[in-house]
């Protein structure tokens, strides 16, 4: 095994920083949804920087950028993230995995080490999916699995669609969105949940992903007078929302196991004070480690809401927005996470993920692994969301070593 390499810590902060700037909010997060203005001036820095450092920038055509350096004969190693974020979400999230991979391959070219394979820094399009459902789609139409011209058919909330907004901030590129042959993919993020933080763990080794699906309930009653309608025969979709909301919380520790249920988006019309709703739309986030627990959490909130529905004489559609399989990363780059860890001295555990990223879908067409790093408080998607400087530069310093040996393999 070759010389560890260390990354440049002060120089992967101000970078971070200098994202941050981006769409920053007041408590110290960032606003940068997908093919917006803002993700835009986040691309455009992005690529200035590689461009800087003379690497080999191609965009593909769902937006996707890959940074490359070193030969063009080998299939390359692969390192990165996403620039997109949550509204008033965090400024790592994502982010660090982009910069960091970028990092690892200046760190590897200010040691005057060129790889034997290329690698390539990676930012994907709208892994986050709030502005544009579902999640990961660049990834996502990258390995295969999402069609592009339905990609960019999707609509937004407020009726954009994503292949329109992609062409309007000058991103869609002419390069196939298409996968040819990986070596490897890794990506570096922060944990986005507590285990490391109050284990006080430096590394993370992500075996695999939970599996998720995102659900959408559409109710219809009928909007009438607050004032004039009696109790008994109001047809109130959003008292019929708030109790299948209400019940379905309740089923992750109904069913025991290690289960997840989110409702994260809700709108009613038409929204008044003296109306009763006539319309709610909601979504509802199950996630499980096995597809067989997800399946069963779907379907009981499905069969709360039918229930619900019926008794309350409501209309009910539900369809579903994503829907994810459970993935287990190859054991060859969870070994080799494992073994860079340790020869850096950082303490580490193997563990799952339950948000989804980019790499479950990079998983489809090579090997892939995952790091994760602490978030303190187990904070994300949040404006508080924080890691420390330490444990931002010792997870990029196992990435860049990563990198390096799978280039040399």
């Amino acid at each position: 095994m070759a010389g560890l390499v260390r990354i440049n810590r002060d120089r992967l902060a101000r970078r971070l920083s200098e994202m941050a700037k981006i769409g920053a909010t007041p408590a110290g997060g960032v606003t940068r949804l997908a093919f917006t203005d803002l993700d835009k001036e986040g691309r455009d820095l992005f690529i200035r920087w590689c461009e800087a450092r003379e690497l080999s920038v191609r965009i593909d055509e769902m937006g996707n950028i890959f940074a490359r350096y070193g030969a063009d004969d080998q299939p390359p190693v692969m390192a990165g993230s996403h620039l997109d974020s949550q509204p008033q979400g965090g400024k790592y999230d994502g982010a660090y995995g982009v910069l960091a991979a970028f990092e690892a391959v200046e760190t590897l070219m200010d040691a005057g080490i060129t790889p034997s394979r290329p690698i390539e820094a990676v930012c994907w399009s709208n892994e986050e999916g709030s502005r544009f459902p579902p999640p990961m789609i660049g990834s996502g139409v990258f390995a295969g699995l999402f069609d592009r011209d339905d990609a960019y058919a999707r609509e937004s909330r407020d009726g954009k669609k994503q292949g329109d907004e992609l062409a309007r901030i000058g991103y869609r590129g002419e390069s196939a969105c298409r996968a040819g042959d990986i070596h490897r993919y890794f990506e570096l993020h922060i944990e986005q949940g507590p285990v490391l933080d109050q284990k006080g763990l430096r590394i993370g080794i992500v075996e695999g992903v939970y599996g998720l699906k995102w659900l959408e309930l559409t109710i219809r009653g009928e909007a009438n007078h607050a004032g004039a309608t009696p109790m008994e025969v109001r047809r109130d979709a959003l008292a019929a929302a708030a109790e299948i909301i209400t019940r379905a919380e309740r089923l992750p520790a109904d069913m025991g196991g290690n289960f997840r249920l989110t409702v994260g988006y809700i709108a009613a019309s038409p929204n008044s004070t003296n109306v009763i709703p006539g319309e709610v739309v909601f979504t509802v986030d199950v996630r499980s480690e096995g597809q067989e627990g997800v399946e069963a959490l779907a379907r009981s909130v499905t069969d709360i809401a039918d229930e619900i529905a019926s008794r309350r004489n409501v209309e009910l559609k539900i369809q579903t927005l994503s829907d994810n399989a459970p993935v287990t990363f190859a054991p060859e780059c969870r070994d080799l996470v494992e073994q860079m860890a340790a020869a850096l001295e950082l303490p580490r555990q193997r563990m799952h993920s339950g948000p989804g990223h980019d790499a479950v879908y990079l998983s489809h067409v090579c090997p892939t692994g995952m790091i994760f790093v602490p978030s303190i408080d187990g904070i994300s998607h949040n404006e508080y969301e924080e890691t420390t400087p330490d444990d931002l530069a010792a997870g990029a310093d196992v990435l860049a070593n990563v990198l390096r040996q799978s280039a040399e393999t």
